[in-house]
């Protein structure tokens, strides 16, 4: 190797001792990276849940006011069943043939009456009613599907009147209450012979007791 050469590679390392310091040459360290953050663990996200419309409803409506009833729960209303009524008339409806030709007094729910009785004593009115209450309330009531009513009875209390219209022959009754018409109702016959007992007492005709009366042509 040229001895020259030699010496101008050890001349260059002094040099470079000196320019660092007269020292060993250093290495900077490379700081270390910060730790990764540790990772929660995944949380589904909450259903959104629709509230249906019961809770909506009941949310709408402000505490303390109560619901009002639909137009189904009115029409549903069943009528009052007064045993004491303040007042009671008792008709005998001309219904059946035998009725024909016989002169009526007036109308009640559309049909023609031969007479009526205003029940004025409360006993006597109160034995109506639970001698008629015995009569709807009766097991194996059964409803024909005719109806030629021959009695019927206006009952009020208060500002209040339930009509019924009754045909014991085919065991049915039709009530009127609040001004409508409501479902026919089973009645049995042992009603009737208590009616037509009030009715013979004040001479008011029975219909099933006439004869049919030809009708005579006009001239």
């Amino acid at each position: 190797m040229n001895p020259h050469r030699c010496l101008a590679v050890v001349m260059i390392s002094m040099s470079a001792l000196v320019a660092c310091g007269n020292g060993p040459t250093r290495i900077a360290s490379v700081p270390e990276p910060p730790p990764a953050p540790e990772l929660s663990p995944t949380i589904p996200a909450p259903k959104v849940v629709k509230p249906s419309r019961a809770a909506e409803n009941a949310k709408a409506m402000p505490v303390g006011e109560p619901s009002k009833p639909s137009q189904e729960q009115k029409e549903a209303e069943p009528p009052p069943f007064w045993l004491e009524p303040d007042s009671m008339t008792l008709y005998s409806i001309a219904g059946g043939p035998e009725s024909v030709g016989h002169k009526h007094k007036g109308t009640f729910r559309g049909h023609g009456y031969l007479g009526k009785v205003e029940i004025s004593k409360p006993k006597q009115r109160r034995a109506i009613m639970e001698a008629f209450k015995g009569g709807m309330k009766a097991k194996n009531a059964r409803m024909a599907k005719c109806f030629d009513p021959r009695h019927a009875i206006s009952v009020s209390k208060g500002d209040q009147t339930v009509d019924y219209v009754i045909c014991f022959e085919c065991g049915r009754v039709e009530i009127y209450w609040k001004g409508d018409s409501l479902p026919h109702q089973p009645v049995r016959t042992s009603p009737e012979p208590k009616f037509n007992r009030v009715l013979k007492a004040a001479r008011v005709p029975i219909s099933s007791e006439l004869s049919p009366k030809p009708f005579a042509p006009k001239l």
